[in-house]
């Protein structure tokens, strides 16, 4: 029976299979930041609800109807935390595998043919270097597959605990809001200043009166001339 790595067409199955698991490897990347998303809403609702929850003048009962479904929120974001940071970071197989370069491909088939040229006559170093090339994607193959079927089981163990982590959010709601209802109005303290006038009265000297205002009196030039003597009065 013929070997099947001597066929070109299994050169070609493999090749494409190894793009597909690298395809499915950035989809899976993609995908992977719903999750990251959701968990980052709910840590920052969570702190918020913690932080704006009146603790002082809370009963004991509005205190547990709320605290115990967001501890139980958290568990659950905090479980799934762990399965989306394993499908990010962890990898079982080690890191992902590509094709090397197409430039350093092409001097290995040479030396391959030269060698075999040299000392093997009888054989193709052609074929030779097609077997490697079987043998290198079928590796690479495998090391991505186990890592993507990985991070593909742990995004799906991820939506459980998501899921459940939204629902005890929900449950918190009816405490977190009768809560803030029934909180006291704020208090206020206010400082009441003096009147301004008063202020200023108390604190300065009364301001002195105008100086008054001096009289000048015009130096008219006297006349010269004597004055014209009113006429006679005409006889009746």
């Amino acid at each position: 029976m013929e070997d099947p790595k001597e066929d070109w067409d299994w050169l070609a199955f493999l090749s494409k299979w190894h793009e597909t698991e690298y395809d499915r490897r950035y989809t899976l990347e993609n995908v992977v930041t719903t999750p990251i998303t959701l968990l980052t809403g709910v840590f920052g609702l969570s702190y918020l609800l913690i932080t704006q929850f009146d603790y002082k003048h809370s009963s004991l009962y509005y205190l547990l109807f709320f605290l115990i479904p967001l501890a139980v929120a958290l568990g659950y974001a905090f479980r799934s935390a762990v399965f989306v940071y394993r499908s990010y970071a962890v990898v079982k197989k080690g890191v992902y595998k590509n094709i090397p370069d197409a430039a350093l491909l092409r001097r290995h088939m040479d030396n391959l043919v030269a060698h075999y040229k040299e000392h093997d006559p009888a054989s193709d170093g052609v074929q030779k270097f097609k077997e490697y090339f079987v043998e290198l994607l079928a590796d690479q193959i495998t090391v991505n597959v186990v890592n993507n079927d990985d991070r593909t089981i742990n995004i799906q163990k991820s939506k459980g605990p998501i899921m459940g982590a939204l629902l005890g959010l929900l449950l918190t709601m009816p405490g977190f809001l009768t809560n803030q209802l029934r909180k006291p109005d704020p208090t206020y303290q206010v400082t009441i200043l003096p009147n301004s006038a008063n202020a200023m009265s108390e604190t300065t000297s009364p301001l002195p009166p105008p100086p008054p205002m001096e009289r000048q009196i015009l130096d008219l030039p006297r006349p010269t001339q004597p004055l014209p003597q009113p006429l006679p009065k005409p006889s009746k």
